[in-house]
């Protein structure tokens, strides 16, 4: 038998290797999600079915970064913690959450330098740069919210 491409695990490889790279930093798996995305893209693929959603969502994904939220703060916080339940509630599946404790070392993808606090933060980032502090959960949820409009 001739082997045949498989656009559902080439869609979920480009999404997740994508995704990978962009909490790692690791340009190989950002690699390895543009090559699951050049099948993807070729007409014998892309025009085979009527609709493939994956195949769009794939690509605008690969194209952007995705929504960025870091609580920076203490893990036995509780208000870093509320802050963290706040980011993860918030809708959306790209997205980049990550929870920065200073005491355990640097975030695996340091693309971004956060300040240290005197107390527990939320920042929204895009481009390498990041929203002022916000403390609070509903300020997270009020500022999320208004740049979703």
């Amino acid at each position: 038998l001739e082997p045949r491409p498989h656009v559902d695990e080439n869609v979920a490889v480009a999404r997740f290797a994508n995704l990978l790279g962009r909490h790692t930093g690791d340009e190989r798996h950002r690699t390895q999600a543009a090559h699951a995305m050049r099948l993807l893209a070729t007409g014998a693929i892309a025009l085979a079915r009527r609709t493939e959603p994956g195949i769009l969502l794939s690509a605008r994904e690969l194209a952007g970064d995705p929504a960025h939220l870091t609580v920076v703060g203490g893990k036995s916080d509780p208000a870093a913690q509320a802050l963290y339940r706040a980011a993860l509630a918030r809708p959306g599946v790209y997205r980049r959450i990550e929870w920065w404790d200073a005491a355990e070392g640097p975030l695996p993808n340091p693309d971004v330098r956060y300040p240290q606090l005197d107390r527990a933060a939320a920042f929204v980032c895009a481009d390498r740069s990041c929203s002022l502090p916000l403390y609070t959960a509903a300020d997270l949820t009020r500022f999320t919210d208004r740049i979703a409009r």
